[in-house]
């Protein structure tokens, strides 16, 4: 009998425990910033964007950009074909990517109708699903209304209205795409819409905002780290890099009550790297997350959701528990009925390794390439004449396009790559930001070059 009272209490006293009665609404997401070494946000992280299922609303196109490997290059060999490549945008230096809001009813909640309004001060909440109203600041630029430029003191907003908690008259779009299915993987009430239903509300956007931590960088390679005053408290962080191999080395650091925190070498030793290391961070950040209010099932499907994003796509960075109050100010959420609400979002960090360090010194060292080298290829595998002076695609072009734009696939097809677009390509995620935050000072002509040639300057 003792045992079981004992166990009634820790239930009782978990934030992790769904409600009988009260309504229980629970979000999570990502804040993802690219920094440099004086711990300053690099500007144009908008492109190399996580695609989503085709029937999620966009307020705002051309804001978030799909970035593949035949990417500059296609388009600098046959510009026809594309338009022109994908521009960084030099105010976008904040991602916030993939929130989800999950709703568990209980006796409270069960036949009402909740409205539900995010708001984020900074920038732009352009991509929802199911439909909302999306409201952000805009101009007139000739005959076309056109949004405001992207400050740090831009407001938008998304307004769900009449939400119908567990009883959805639709069912939910069909799709593959594990970054819509992982969040699927949760015990909560289905939500309906107008004529739609899903499992959570989504939205993401993108901010003229830096992360309330940042990650400073010595000419010795030593990184230290301090938190923005008023942001809120945070305990620890994990500095993680993964290699490409897929190894994980990672370290927890605990966060002084100090200004300024020794956050250690950015060098991990060969011998701190295992793929054993990848499950341990993992089971660390659910650990995290659950502290801060999700329940188990939740945590696991946001870990899913980033699986290749967090543990397996090479780079160092940055992971954290954004405090809540942060969360509160920079994203307030509201709704209509009594709730217990519990936001856990992760702040991730993006630093300039010393990999992606070397890379972009090879970048300068030249010799630049040309984009001949993709125009010849399409020219013998992609492209014919068409009889009219123009070009058309030959039979079975399209599927090389999309099997070339695969990751990894030029190199699959046997394509000879130039040296220097083979480091731009493993530079990874962000390259075209690190590419044009190297060239901001105008002493990099060889990176000026091969971003003028290519398209991305």
């Amino acid at each position: 009998m003792r045992l079981m009272l004992q166990l009634a209490l820790i239930l009782a006293c978990s934030p992790a425990v769904r409600s009988a009665e009260t309504m229980v609404i629970h979000e999570w997401g990502t804040f993802t910033v690219l920094q440099d070494d004086a711990g300053s946000a690099i500007a144009g992280i908008n492109v190399d964007d996580v695609p989503v299922p085709d029937f999620v609303y966009d307020a705002m196109p051309g804001q978030l950009q799909a970035l593949d490997d035949l990417s500059p290059a296609l388009e600098a060999a046959h510009p026809q074909n594309k338009g022109i490549p994908p521009s960084a945008n030099p105010l976008i230096t904040m991602r916030l990517e993939t929130p989800v809001i999950y709703v568990h009813p209980g006796a409270n909640g069960a036949g009402q109708a909740l409205d539900v309004q995010v708001v984020l001060h900074g920038g732009w909440l352009s991509q929802f699903f199911p439909q909302a109203v999306a409201a952000y600041p805009t101009r007139q630029v000739g005959r076309f209304i056109r949004p405001v430029p992207l400050s740090g003191s831009t407001i938008s907003s998304l307004s769900w209205s009449g939400i119908r908690i567990g009883t959805p008259s639709d069912t939910a779009p069909a799709s593959t795409d594990a970054v819509w299915t992982a969040p699927r993987q949760v015990s909560a009430a289905e939500l309906g819409v107008g004529n739609q239903a899903e499992r959570f509300l989504f939205y993401r956007g993108v901010a003229h905002l830096d992360a309330p931590v940042h990650v400073r960088r010595a000419a010795d390679g030593r990184l230290s780290m301090s938190i923005d005053a008023g942001a809120g408290t945070i305990p620890h962080v994990q500095l993680v890099d993964i290699r490409p191999d897929g190894s994980v080395a990672y370290r927890r650091i605990e966060v002084s009550a100090a200004a300024v925190s020794d956050a250690g070498p950015e060098r991990f030793a060969d011998t701190d790297y295992s793929p054993g290391k990848r499950a341990a961070l993992r089971q660390e950040l659910a650990a995290d997350l659950r502290r801060n209010g999700l329940f188990a099932d939740e945590a696991e499907a946001l870990l899913n959701t980033w699986d290749g994003s967090y543990f397996r796509s090479a780079g160092l960075r940055l992971f954290f528990i954004v405090p809540r109050a942060w969360v509160d100010t920079v994203l307030p959420l509201n709704v209509n009925l009594p709730a217990s609400i519990e936001r856990a979002m992760v702040g991730r960090i993006d630093l300039i390794s010393p990999d992606k360090r070397a890379l972009l010194h090879a970048i300068e060292q030249g010799p630049t390439s040309h984009p001949t080298w993709m125009a010849d290829f399409l020219a013998q595998q992609v492209y014919q004449p068409d009889g009219k002076g123009g070009t058309a695609l030959r039979p079975g072009g399209l599927p090389m396009l999309l099997k070339l734009s695969q990751p990894g696939g030029l190199q699959r097809i046997g394509i000879a790559v130039p040296p220097d677009y083979a480091a731009y390509l493993g530079l990874g995620r962000f390259r075209n930001a690190l590419v044009l935050n190297a060239c901001r000072d105008r002493t990099q002509a060889g990176l000026m070059a091969f971003a003028k040639v290519y398209g991305i300057l």
